[in-house]
């Protein structure tokens, strides 16, 4: 998902970061779809395009041992 705000036809500053779950993997100042701010060009600033991100998926195998 791209997020962040701005671009449209006259521009427009925009601040893009992912929500809580989420993590970046790319940039731009145009940012695509699917998205919540359309494909408009930034003016300043950037888009961020965000995949979620399932913490307990990752953490489940994880454990504590002795000198580790």
């Amino acid at each position: 998902m791209w997020r962040g705000g701005g671009g449209g036809v006259g521009g427009g500053d925009c601040n893009g970061q992912c929500h809580a779950n989420e993590v970046k993997i790319g940039g731009s100042s145009w940012g695509g779809s699917p998205g919540e701010s359309g494909t408009g060009r930034c003016s300043r600033g950037g888009k961020a395009f965000c995949c979620t991100v399932e913490l307990e998926a990752v953490t489940s195998d994880c454990y504590w041992t002795k000198g580790w």
